[in-house]
């Protein structure tokens, strides 16, 4: 067994940005399954994109849209987004605060994206690994900042 401490909370540091903090992967130690925060800034978008894999959205804070080929659909704090294998996508905080979600996935998502980030927008990624030494000891070297 293996605890990774203090990996969560991690915000943009600007507004029209996003963050991913990944959490959990092959590299952290689980046999297939992918997790991380998704973390977007007020007015943030992720473009439309597709995985591989079905992908389960944990909504934590604030309020956003979910856009899909169907249509749009609004979520906040306390929804859960079932999104199946293949299904185009977008998401967008439509709040004035950050929206905060977990994004779970079975197995490898192979995200494939189908366009480009909007322009002015940043991303600030954080892959969990890079955080942690490098014998395994499962502490935090960075500490959790909001």
């Amino acid at each position: 067994m293996r605890v990774l401490r203090q990996v969560l909370g991690k915000f943009p540091s600007g507004s029209r940005s996003r963050v991913r903090n990944f959490v959990a992967n092959p590299t952290l130690g689980t046999e297939r399954s992918d997790i991380h925060e998704n973390v977007l800034g007020p007015g943030a978008v992720v473009p439309w994109h597709l995985h591989a894999a079905e992908e389960v959205i944990l909504v934590l804070e604030g309020k956003g849209e979910c856009l899909t080929e169907q249509g749009a659909e609004p979520y906040r704090a306390g929804d859960v987004l079932l999104l199946p294998a293949r299904v185009k996508h977008s998401l967008r905080n439509t709040g004035e605060a950050p929206l905060r979600q977990i994004c779970f996935f079975p197995d490898d998502p192979r995200t494939e994206r189908l366009e480009p980030e909007q322009e002015g927008q940043t991303v600030e990624t954080y892959n969990a690994a890079d955080t942690f030494e490098a014998e395994g000891t499962s502490r935090a070297v960075l500490p959790a900042v909001r």
